[in-house]
């Protein structure tokens, strides 16, 4: 029997968010690949270019969106976008980077300057003895495998027995725009000869190499354990914050980021499906739905420190809970002033919330049979006409709102 096969082609149609990050004033590392999503639902991963980014787009702390093109396989292209999370810079240790070497001008025989970039900073790295005519300065060379921006330049001396063989003094230079340049004034080691100094140096440069010129103390030789390059790197954020909240594919209305609880008035017994986005790209969210309505959904926001952040959304219906609202408008005396009065003419406690231009009253378990009122004023001898809103809420959820308009008042 032949042999046959089924080819199957699906057909790239879209592609998801990329993401990256930068600190304030630096630039991101952009993915070089983006995934793609195939009219069957596969996902893979394909090139991607993208647009130059607006000059200081990466100034400022916050979150960037860039676009780009991402090849389809056909001949066409697909839109991307790329959302950068922009930090505050940290410090972190540059010298840990893959692809870090060391030099020096002399070493010691059965010693290697490449032991001053290996993270230790107790062990006898790199020594410059000799048994006679010793050294009076030296210099050590770190190279980093791209141009970062540094901040400090830490070397930590080796106390070698008795001896106190750490430099006299030292300065850093960086190598900028292929010459070594000093970054840093002399500076003077520390003169206590019981414990080997750490000699911190801040620097402001960007560079792929830095080198530690030493003077030596008259006939003392000099060991090193470390040479740490310290540079700028993206921090981690502790936003929380929600850029966009639906339920059933619609934007809920008055949606403001800085707002955690919200209500949504729904059909008795639909059952709707929270969504909602970050505005971080690092960080997750975790929608718990409500079920059937009425219900509440919770939506958990966990930034990437593990700040952890709560928006809920009240699923609430609407039903005839026989509260009947009267407004009216008269005068107090030469001040207008307004009326408002619902009762609850229905079987069960509920809430009322009185919403007015001139302020808002909330009355907690109004009985059946019982009244809520309140005058509100203008504190003029004028007032508008207007609309005021009364909200009821039942024990089980069920809301009802009902807007009533009154007429204006002169006194």
């Amino acid at each position: 029997m032949a042999a046959t096969a089924e080819v199957v082609v699906d057909t790239l149609t879209t592609t998801l968010p990329a993401r990256a990050k930068a600190y304030a004033g630096g630039t991101p590392v952009l993915p070089a690949t983006v995934p793609a999503v195939t009219a069957g639902g596969r996902q893979v991963e394909r090139p991607v270019t993208w647009a130059a980014a607006p000059a200081g787009a990466f100034a400022e702390v916050g979150v960037v969106e860039l676009t780009g093109t991402a090849d389809s396989g056909l001949g066409e292209v697909l839109p991307a976008t790329a959302r950068v999370q922009v930090t505050a810079a940290v410090d972190e240790g540059a010298t840990s980077a893959p692809g870090t070497t060391a030099s020096a001008t002399f070493t010691e025989p059965g010693y290697s300057a490449s032991g001053i970039v290996n993270g230790s900073t107790t062990d006898k790295a790199w020594s410059n003895w000799k048994s006679s005519g010793k050294n009076a300065t030296d210099t050590l060379t770190v190279t980093l495998p791209a141009d970062r921006d540094v901040t400090h330049v830490v070397t930590t001396f080796y106390r070698d027995g008795s001896t106190a063989s750490w430099a006299k003094d030292l300065r850093v230079q960086a190598l900028v725009g292929g010459a070594w340049k000093d970054v840093s004034a002399s500076v003077a080691v520390s003169g206590d000869t019981s414990r080997a100094p750490v000699v911190d140096v801040p620097v402001d440069v960007r560079t792929s190499a830095v080198r530690v010129v030493m003077t030596a103390r008259p006939d003392t030789h000099m060991v090193v354990s470390e040479v740490q390059v310290l540079a700028k790197a993206p921090g981690t954020s502790s936003d929380t914050a929600l850029s966009g909240l639906t339920v059933d594919g619609e934007a809920v209305a008055g949606f403001d980021p800085a707002t955690t609880s919200y209500q949504v008035q729904t059909e008795a017994g639909a059952t709707l499906v929270v969504a909602a986005v970050a505005v971080d790209p690092y960080a997750t969210v975790a929608v718990t739905q409500a079920g059937a309505s009425p219900g509440t959904a919770s939506v958990a926001v966990t930034a990437e420190d593990g700040t952890v952040s709560t928006t809920t959304v009240e699923l609430v219906t609407q039903a005839d809970l026989r509260v009947e609202p009267t407004v009216r408008a008269q005068c107090t005396g030469r001040t207008a002033t307004l009326v408002v009065r619902a009762v609850n003419a229905g079987d069960t406690l509920v809430d009322v919330v009185v919403t007015t231009p001139l302020g808002t009253k909330t009355f907690r378990d109004v009985a059946p049979g019982k009244s809520a009122s309140q005058t509100f004023s203008a504190r003029a001898q004028t007032l508008a006409a207007g609309t005021v809103t009364v909200t009821a809420t039942r024990e089980d959820g069920a809301t009802s709102t009902q807007q009533i308009g009154y007429q204006p008042a002169t006194c």
